[in-house]
């Protein structure tokens, strides 16, 4: 990609921009606004398809892009934790949570050390008491 820049006439490319002003570019790009934050959970996942270069300087940062894992009730979740890296798990489920898509939910709760945020809606009585029945610690919870 060429860009020109502004008033000066001068051409760059893209591909001469050094990892640190993609980084910051990426910042900007993935901060979430102050309203919500759920729909700038995934859009790292459009930097990471562009090319292996811009793939390596975002999961090579990724505390500074608080890149997460989003698990709806919907996810695939057990795919999705053997694709991507071992990234903070937010779990965000519509209300009413209906009873067949129970497994992808128990799934990214299993996952109780990464799990960073729950936000579950309308929980049927088998969530809770799978939940219930979780012995383990959320230690990046804790940390929020």
């Amino acid at each position: 990609m060429i860009t020109e820049l502004s008033g000066t006439g001068r051409r760059v490319s893209i591909d001469t921009l050094p990892d640190d002003v993609l980084l910051e570019i990426f910042d900007f790009y993935v901060m979430p606004p102050q309203t919500s934050h759920n729909q700038y959970v995934d859009a790292w996942h459009k930097l990471v398809h562009v090319c292996q270069r811009w793939r390596y300087v975002v999961f090579d940062s990724p505390r500074r892009l608080d890149l997460r894992l989003r698990c709806t009730n919907r996810t695939p979740v057990t795919n999705m934790l053997d694709i991507w890296p071992a990234l903070p798990i937010v779990i965000s489920t519509g209300s009413p949570l209906p009873a067949s898509d129970l497994t992808n939910t128990i799934s990214a709760l299993q996952q109780h050390n990464r799990v960073c945020t729950i936000s579950i809606s309308g929980a049927p009585n088998a969530l809770l008491k799978e939940f219930a029945a979780m012995q383990e610690p959320f230690p990046a919870l804790a940390q929020n």
